[in-house]
């Protein structure tokens, strides 16, 4: 009778060792400030790019990430003769995938891939309003980073993204007499990010 009982008592420790623990979900804010990379770009002033993003990411290693940035005077100072005010707005939505390293409620590293799909808007409006030209398209974007956190709540990251329309449109056309071509550029970009 005695063995039994230990039996029972230990089938129920190793139970409970072996169960998986409770789920936790690591969701994020961030608020990012970067700079643009693009052929159309001047080479002694890169745009500059701001925005936020929210995602999450459980215990495994796929999450999701939505995020909106803009980049006003994309292509060129909007004291620009030509130009004039210019911008581009990207919102995307994308998968991620990292693997955490050191735990999820200190002291941790996250390194990720992402990819998604989403919008990308540009608009240049010249002086004098001879060109008012402005494109909404479809677009995808793939990057990777890593994020590195210094408690429960608070840590920074960084990344690079390469965004690109999935069609051509008449921009670079119109404005800067160049083949209509798909739009494409590149981010890097530096973030605060706040867990919960």
């Amino acid at each position: 009778m005695r063995r039994w009982h230990w039996a029972r008592v230990w089938t129920c420790v190793a139970v409970l060792a072996l169960a998986p623990g409770r789920a936790h979900a690591d969701g994020w804010l961030t608020a990012f400030y970067g700079v643009a990379y693009n052929d159309l770009t001047r080479d002694d002033s890169k745009p500059k790019t701001f925005g936020f993003g929210f995602g999450s990411m459980g215990q495994g290693v796929i999450g999701f990430e939505t995020e909106l940035s803009f980049s006003p005077d994309f292509f060129a100072e909007s004291e620009d003769r030509l130009v004039g005010d210019n911008s581009v707005f990207t919102w995307m939505n994308n998968m991620m995938i990292g693997v955490p390293i050191g735990g999820q409620g200190g002291f941790g590293v996250r390194p990720f891939l992402t990819g998604g799909i989403g919008l990308i808007r540009q608009r240049v409006e010249s002086v004098g309003d001879l060109i008012d030209f402005s494109n909404n398209g479809f677009a995808y974007d793939i990057g990777a980073g890593v994020m590195v956190f210094f408690g429960k709540n608070f840590g920074v990251r960084g990344d690079y993204r390469y965004y690109q329309n999935f069609e051509a449109n008449d921009l670079l056309d119109v404005v800067f007499g160049d083949e209509a071509d798909a739009f494409e550029f590149t981010r890097i970009s530096g973030a605060v990010v706040l867990r919960f």
